[in-house]
């Protein structure tokens, strides 16, 4: 299967969940690819609250996708609150937007935790070399967090670090087409997706 936009316009329904999960894993591979940087969306004390994060894994498989973050971040207390959860993918190139519901678990000293840090890059990683916990007041915009130098900085950002996993349960395409928009939604049960066509 090909993912230019003619080709994902033509897909029959059996084919939706399949060409989601493919364009998800290349995604997480690049850092080009617009379904890289969705938005993810969860449950606040005073509402829904909606951020940009990179998707980092996807695992077709399990039906899991995980992006990382602080683990002193607001989405970290709100995902163990309140595990439902929404991402928003959308290529403009491909006239394609995908949303997908699932729960959210938390992954902090775990060994995929410890593989996705193995993983993170140096710049990534530095990152969570920071002394203050994120939404935290500061009288001004802080400079760039120290690259990581030495095990104490590394034990020190390591754990400010966490994995956010999802495992989905609905997914919802639409695929923009001036001859008619095709959105589908589908829903896991029994082991398999099961759905339909719905009006845009």
């Amino acid at each position: 299967m090909t993912s230019d936009p003619a080709s994902l316009r033509g897909l029959a329904l059996d084919q939706i969940a399949d060409a989601a999960w493919r364009l998800l894993l290349g995604a997480a591979s690049s850092a080009r690819d617009p379904f890289h940087t969705p938005c993810l969306a969860t449950s606040g004390p005073d509402g829904p609250e909606q951020r940009t994060v990179v998707l980092r894994y996807v695992d077709p498989a399990k039906r899991t996708l995980a992006c990382h973050t602080d683990a002193r971040s607001p989405k970290v207390r709100e995902a163990l609150a309140q595990p439902h959860c929404s991402w928003l993918f959308y290529d403009a190139g491909r006239k394609l937007q995908l949303r997908l519901t699932g729960r959210l678990t938390v992954h902090t000293d775990s060994a995929f935790a410890d593989s996705r840090w193995a993983e993170s890059r140096a710049m990534s990683q530095a990152c969570y070399n920071t002394h203050a916990a994120p939404g935290t007041p500061v009288p001004q915009p802080p400079q760039a967090p120290p690259r990581i130098e030495g095990a104490s900085t590394e034990r020190r950002a390591r754990s400010h670090f966490a994995v956010l996993a999802c495992e989905v349960s609905l997914l919802d395409w639409l695929c923009l087409d001036g001859a008619g928009h095709r959105r589908a939604r589908l829903q896991w049960q029994s082991g398999a997706w099961a759905g339909g066509w719905v009006s845009p």
